[in-house]
């Protein structure tokens, strides 16, 4: 018995056992396992050295949550197991990630929130949560997919605690800390950096009238690559929330940065526009922004980039599910992060019964790398089953 069977055996035999879910006294268990069949016809994403390949990939998810009068946590963890099917030289890939989501309230005027994640994936295959609502969600996802066509292992590690206090009846003020460490594992030729990011902010905020809300963060942070020199930033922006309706709700981000390292720096801007509509048939999300991101190559990079999320429910039991990004990279100090990036991710889901699944979806991706003479683009198809315990809610 291969490795990837007896994980595969694993996988099934722990959600097979888990209890079953439920929804009483605010506790909620809901596991999951899907088995998903692709191919891809240049799964490197590379420019010089396309493979195309067949893959199964098993996977196994738990959602965890539970809701008091003064607590919210919700979890998820999940693993992804994927072999590769007519290329020797794809190594087979195993992906782990765990989210956490938890607030808290202190009292009546004071509320602590922790947010945090571990990703244990590859650059080419990364795990992304776009989700604002999913724990371990990334709004503006993984700008370093792509950065090499080898395949790169890599850990990933966020904490975001957060404390909020109210002033007054319309005002507050908030206190948060990120940091984000990241490794990866050594590769020939990859030159790819380990790093770690601390982000320390303070915002006020203010209840403009009974749907708008109005805010002004300053933010410092430091960057810590293992190789060069550390960078230090410093943004401030304001920001403006207006909930339309209760279902749809717009927001606009908007300010400038400084960053710092040994004898250089510079100045710019950053902003976010988002909005999001969550109906009872339409859920669609977008994000348009200018922000700085860190990078394996050691650096900063300032991102541009359009993020587009959309879920359609045609019937009961179809669904349309479709996600797009468009990002373009340019590294502070380090033309490798130079990159221009599209995907486009179309598919439709049915459900056979409460617990069953069908989805077939369509992958997209292009990209243009500053450090290779040529393009590459990639297509890809997938379908999945999936079984969900239902809920007493479900």
């Amino acid at each position: 018995m291969t490795k990837t069977t007896r994980s595969v055996m694993g996988i099934v035999v722990a959600v097979l056992v888990l209890p079953e879910p439920v929804y009483a006294e605010a506790w909620i268990i809901r596991p999951s396992l899907s088995a998903e069949g692709g191919y891809d016809d240049n799964v490197r994403l590379s420019a010089t050295n396309e493979q195309e390949v067949y893959s199964m990939r098993v996977s196994g998810e738990a959602e965890f949550g539970r809701l008091t009068e003064r607590t919210d946590v919700r979890a998820l963890l999940g693993i992804d197991l994927i072999q590769y099917y007519d290329e020797d030289s794809v190594p087979d890939e195993d992906n782990e990630y765990a989210g956490l989501a938890l607030q808290h309230r202190l009292s009546e005027l004071s509320t602590l929130r922790v947010d945090g994640s571990y990703k244990r994936d590859t650059i080419l295959r990364s795990v992304e949560l776009f989700d604002p609502e999913t724990p371990g969600a990334e709004p503006g996802g993984d700008i370093d997919i792509g950065l090499t066509d080898v395949e790169v292992r890599r850990q990933r590690v966020v904490l975001n605690p957060a404390w909020r206090r109210s002033l007054s009846e319309l005002s507050n003020l908030g206190i948060a800390y990120r940091l984000a460490d990241v490794t990866y594992d050594e590769e020939e030729g990859t030159d790819l950096i380990d790093y770690s990011r601390h982000m320390l902010s303070a915002a006020y905020g203010r209840d403009l009238s009974e749907v708008t809300t109005g805010s002004l963060t300053l933010r410092y942070g430091t960057f810590r690559p293992d190789q060069g020199s550390d960078v230090d930033t410093y943004e401030l922006f304001g920001g403006v929330n207006y909930k339309y309706s209760q279902i749809l709700e717009a927001g606009l981000d908007a300010g400038a940065f400084y960053w710092e390292r040994d004898d250089q720096d510079d100045t710019g801007w950053i902003y976010a526009v988002y909005a999001r509509r969550k109906g009872e048939l339409t859920e669609l999300y977008g994000r348009l922004e200018r922000q700085l991101y860190s990078s394996g190559t050691g650096d900063l990079v300032e991102t541009d980039q359009l993020l587009v999320r959309l879920q359609h429910r045609f019937s009961p039991r179809t669904s349309l599910l479709m996600s797009g990004r468009v990002y373009q990279t340019e590294g502070i100090s380090d033309f490798r992060s130079d990159r221009d990036f599209i995907s486009f991710e179309p598919g439709l889901s049915w459900s056979i019964t409460r617990a069953w699944t069908f989805g077939a979806r369509y992958r997209y991706r292009w990209i243009d790398r500053q450090q290779d003479p040529d393009d590459a683009d990639s297509s890809a198809v997938f379908a999945t089953f999936r079984y969900t315990r239902p809920t007493e809610l479900d």
